[in-house]
């Protein structure tokens, strides 16, 4: 499998409430689509420390 980094990053832990169920996944989707876009089969998304999470 082909996986690229992409320049989407991870929802911040401290933007939402983790108390909140919240069905955003508009970042994991704009993800996805860069990663597709780029000919890569999966993305990985670092958080905004720049570290994988």
């Amino acid at each position: 499998m082909e996986i690229i980094t992409v320049s989407t990053t991870r929802n911040a832990h401290e933007a939402l409430n983790p108390q909140i169920k919240s069905l955003n996944y508009l970042n994991n989707i704009m993800a996805k689509i860069e990663a597709i876009n780029s000919g890569y089969e999966e993305a990985l998304m670092l958080n905004d420390s720049i570290f994988l999470s």
